[in-house]
């Protein structure tokens, strides 16, 4: 029989992206303290901070589903200056970030990983270059009344109108959206998930 699979996110736009696949699974919230871990990791560059999260909550997954499949995974802008941009959580934070993008390249790290009975079994990062338009701030206004993406590192939605921002995107669209799914895929015929 075939083991299940679990999706350890409550992410909207993960959960499409494994939709599209045909496949079926189950979300399960990881009980991960996000925020005490981003303490614990601060002096880690963002990259590995991404495949650290992604890990801890496919870990907290499998612990309490080892048999089934866990996938996993984590997300880090990080602005031109090297500033981590966390998720907004309000219009004022993502209207700060925004403006702080605007005109310039910034760096998207996703993370993926795969678990099962309480083992890493793969894991993939992968890396984003986004250049944004130069926009006034009421076209960015308007962007966020539209999309509200307050629960996106970087202030946008890349799934909604947020593509719209950006004039250049150098890397893979999907890890934008939150998983890469070309290196998901693989995983999964690999493992014999699909």
């Amino acid at each position: 029989m075939q083991a299940s699979l679990i999706l350890a996110s409550g992410s909207k736009a993960r959960q499409e992206q494994l939709n599209s696949l045909g496949i079926s699974f189950t979300v399960v919230l990881p009980s991960v303290d996000e925020a005490a871990l981003k303490l614990t990791y601060q002096k880690i560059p963002p990259a590995e901070q991404a495949v650290l999260l992604a890990q801890a909550k496919g870990q907290a997954a499998s612990e309490k589903h080892p048999k089934s499949w866990v996938l996993a995974g984590d997300q880090m802008a990080v602005h031109p200056d090297g500033t981590v941009l966390s998720k907004p959580g309000n219009v004022e934070r993502a209207l700060w970030q925004l403006q702080s993008l605007r005109g310039k390249t910034h760096t998207l790290y996703t993370a993926a990983c795969l678990w099962k009975n309480n083992a890493c079994i793969w894991s993939t990062l992968a890396e984003t270059h986004l250049s944004m338009n130069y926009l006034p701030d009421e076209d960015l206004r308007k962007y966020l009344e539209a999309d509200q993406p307050w629960d996106c590192c970087g202030a946008y939605r890349f799934e909604g109108q947020g593509k719209m921002l950006f004039n250049t995107v150098e890397g893979a669209i999907d890890a934008i959206v939150g998983l890469p799914m070309q290196a998901v895929f693989e995983a999964f015929q690999q493992y014999r998930i699909l």
